[in-house]
């Protein structure tokens, strides 16, 4: 069972899907959109606990609690630095194409976020290598 969202990222969604609201939009972009925020939810959430995301908390500890970006995970969404909230990615990630995390970046609000594409990982990085 994965943790709730937190209420930052929620309220977040809310007031952005509240805004479309007076736009009309096509059956077909609205299932896509659904789909895509279950599918992203399902692909973060679960690896939110894993030794690997422990890990990059301790190595970027002096980019957390401050900043312009909100981090998914347990709490009300932590500040952080752009540094901080950099993508990961595994090649061998089976469960989300590493073309979905190249789209991402494409739409990425700010300039200096990065994709690291690492070599081999898994959707959770669990390999011993990470």
């Amino acid at each position: 069972m994965t943790a709730p969202l937190p209420p930052h990222a929620t309220e977040t969604l809310a007031r952005f899907v509240a805004g479309l609201a007076a736009q009309p939009l096509a059956p077909a972009v609205a299932h896509a959109a659904e789909r895509a925020v279950m599918d992203w939810h399902a692909a973060v959430c679960p690896g939110l606990g894993t030794d690997a995301v422990r890990c990059l908390a301790q190595v970027l500890a002096d980019d957390l609690g401050h900043g312009p970006c909100r981090l998914v995970g347990p709490g009300p969404g932590q500040a952080a630095t752009v540094r901080a909230a950099a993508l990961l990615h595994g090649t061998a990630d089976a469960s989300v194409p590493v073309s979905l995390a190249l789209r991402l970046m494409d739409h990425a609000a700010s300039p200096d976020l990065r994709l690291t594409l690492v070599k081999g990982a898994d959707h959770r990085l669990s390999s011993p290598e990470c």
